[in-house]
């Protein structure tokens, strides 16, 4: 049995492990959330509240069938550009996720103002998700450092 000096001198010594737990916690979490909003936009076809939109006959849809790409609804998906250009990456020093470039940020305000749907943002269920991915993973971890302390 630990004395209570034994059982601190312990928790100190699992301090660097524990913040090493919560950065993995960061990226796990921001890469979930990247891998859900991707999917649903340029899988799915979908925004925050459901579909993005139909194409409709003209240039583009036809330039659409042309290379081969569905039509059955908006997917945002041609070149693959736009989609690359959401990454998770550190602003300050926080895990984000986000554009690489500010041309793909205009793309994405000029695309949800013409849908006049919000489409690049995470869901709140995709947050929910993400996070409960986050906790699961922390548990885990902190089980695995109180473990060591036996």
């Amino acid at each position: 049995m630990n004395t209570p000096q034994q059982l601190a001198d312990k928790i100190e010594k699992s301090i660097p492990n524990i913040e090493k737990a919560l950065q993995g916690y960061e990226v796990l979490v921001i890469s979930d959330i990247e891998g859900a909003i991707k999917s649903r936009i340029f899988n799915k076809g979908e925004s925050q509240k459901g579909k993005i939109g139909k194409y409709k006959n003209g240039k583009y849809k036809q330039k659409r069938e042309d290379a081969g790409r569905q039509t059955d609804y908006v997917d945002l998906q041609f070149t693959g550009e736009l989609n690359r250009s959401i990454q998770k990456g550190i602003k300050g020093d926080k895990q984000v996720v986000g554009f690489n470039n500010d041309g793909a940020a205009e793309i994405a305000e000029h695309l949800e103002e013409k849908y006049n749907k919000v489409i690049f943002a995470p869901s709140s269920d995709e947050l929910k998700d993400a996070i409960k991915t986050g906790e699961t993973y922390m548990v885990q971890q902190l089980t695995k450092i109180v473990q060591s302390w036996l």
